[in-house]
Formats: C-alpha cells, sequence, structure tokens
C-alpha cells in the first residue's frame, strides 16, 4: 500500500501498491479505499476503480476475492509470471541486467496456466457471490 494512491487522472485506475504490504494482507486498508470509492467517483466523468495487485495468485486470490467482492471490488492486477533461464551464452561477469539472482540473465514470462488458474477461481466466486446476493 502506498502512502498516497496512485491516482490516474486521464485512466479509471487507483494502483494501491506498496507499503511493503502484499494485497492479501491488506485486505483491512483495500476495504476502507472501495468502501471510499463511491466518493471519489462523485463529480468524474471517468470511472474508477480500485486496483488491487501484489502477491495475487491461485492461493490467495480466492480469499481476496471473496473479502472484497462484497464492498465493491471490480477488477485484479497479477503478473502470474515468473523467471524462465535465458538461452544466451554470452553473460560476461559484472554485466548483467541489475536484476540479481535468477533474473539476472533471465526472461520473465507469464504463465498462462496461472492467469487460467486465477480467472477460474475468480469466476467461480463471483457467480456464487451473485447467486446469493441476487444481483444479475
Amino acid at each position: 500500500m502506498t502512502k498516497e494512491p496512485l491516482v490516474n487522472e486521464e485512466e479509471e485506475y487507483i494502483f494501491p501498491h506498496g507499503r511493503g504490504q502484499k494485497a492479501p494482507s491488506a485486505i483491512p486498508a483495500l476495504r476502507g479505499l472501495l468502501r471510499h470509492t463511491s466518493t471519489l467517483k462523485e463529480g468524474r466523468d471517468i470511472p474508477l476503480a480500485i486496483l488491487p495487485g501484489s502477491g495475487i495468485n491461485p492461493t490467495t486470490v480466492g480469499p481476496l476475492v471473496q473479502e472484497l467482492l462484497s464492498y465493491g471490488l471490480e477488477e485484479i492486477h497479477l503478473s502470474a509470471g515468473g523467471w524462465v533461464p535465458s538461452i544466451m551464452e554470452y553473460k560476461p561477469e559484472g554485466m548483467g541486467m541489475g536484476v540479481g539472482g535468477e533474473g539476472e540473465w533471465g526472461i520473465w514470462r507469464t504463465n498462462e496456466e496461472t492467469v487460467k488458474e486465477v480467472r477460474l477461481i475468480v469466476d467461480k466466486i463471483q457467480q456464487q457471490f451473485h447467486d446469493e446476493s441476487g444481483c444479475a
């Protein structure tokens, strides 16, 4: 969670990242942001959404969405990726990419299966929420 959420005046998102917390451990703060989003929306022509991210994966997305859906959660952000080894052969000492560890010469790739898994979990929870609340 950042001290001041990033608000892009031309877009519709508030990205409440940082402050050392991952989204799943920041549920109370996210709940508060979502609760106040309706006030922030007043007088704006552009729709506004809180976009939680950081630490969202197939293990954490279920509890996060279940907890925040009733507060107006509409979207989440995740990279769903990891480092894959580079096929690069020339890797001179001291000339890495500055990332360190396995990412020093690796390539960051989004994992399609992780995205699908998260999507299935979110869809199931949304359907259950709408069925229980009578929402269309």
